[in-house]
């Protein structure tokens, strides 16, 4: 040990030593979680419990691999409960699990989120599974999760790689092929339709050849109306 010169102060700890990821603290231990995670998979027939359990027999056989005693492992437990976080490390460290991200679901999906960052000090989100359509929520729910609206330390996000620009989910809530996979069923109905009552259609144009101007026009109005009505509910309707 060595001794100080009486008036010289002792640096102690600064922000930068307990901020170091390399310095063996949380901090490390969530940027080691983090990096285990993302290079990691499950089993694509694995759900649920089996995806939970993998990831703690992952990462307490990567945490742990160079442990040369219990009291230097990392303690990793997988929790049970819908609002509980599926693994935890050093009871301090949060690892959420999340499917596929529905615009339905980015509310409960937050709310959860925002319960685990009450709870822990640091959080890993993993993507188990990444769908076409899960783009705009996903990133919706990544851009407003962040360490200082949890209250949390750090905060990551990893897992199945997010939908690439240019598919579907990317190119917005109304893509070319949607619309043409959409409207190509109305047209086909609204074809068959006219084609089969066109005697009675060029009979109902005839009597109402006969009405005012101003009812001949409430008619037309009313008519494309139900057309638009007609279209858009089938085009909603998935």
């Amino acid at each position: 040990m060595t001794d100080r010169g009486e008036g010289e102060e002792d640096p102690g700890s600064t922000f930068d030593d307990m901020a170091d990821p390399t310095d063996g603290g949380p901090e490390s231990t969530f940027h080691d979680i983090t990096e285990l995670l993302d290079g990691w998979s499950p089993d694509p027939e694995d759900r649920g419990i089996e995806v939970s359990r993998g990831v703690r027999d992952m990462l307490d056989d990567g945490l742990n691999a160079g442990a040369t005693s219990r009291w230097d492992r990392d303690i990793v437990e997988r929790r049970r409960g819908a609002l509980a976080a599926d693994v935890t490390v050093n009871g301090e460290i949060a690892v959420a699990i999340l499917g596929s991200a529905r615009i339905a679901a980015v509310s409960s999906i937050r709310s959860r989120l925002s319960l685990l960052g009450d709870r822990y000090n640091y959080l890993v989100v993993y993507w188990r599974d990444a769908a076409e359509d899960d783009g705009d929520a996903r990133r919706l729910i990544e851009r407003r999760t962040t360490a200082r609206s949890l209250g949390v330390e750090a905060v990551s996000f990893v897992g199945a790689a997010e939908p690439a620009a240019g598919t579907p989910a990317a190119a917005g809530p109304f893509p070319l092929v949607g619309v043409v996979s959409r409207a190509a069923p109305v047209g086909l109905v609204l074809g068959v339709t006219v084609f089969v009552s066109t005697t009675g259609a060029v009979r109902g144009i005839d009597a109402i050849g006969r009405f005012p101007p101003l009812a001949r026009a409430f008619v037309l109005a009313s008519g494309l109306l139900f057309l638009f009505v007609l279209g858009l509910a089938a085009f909603l309707v998935r």
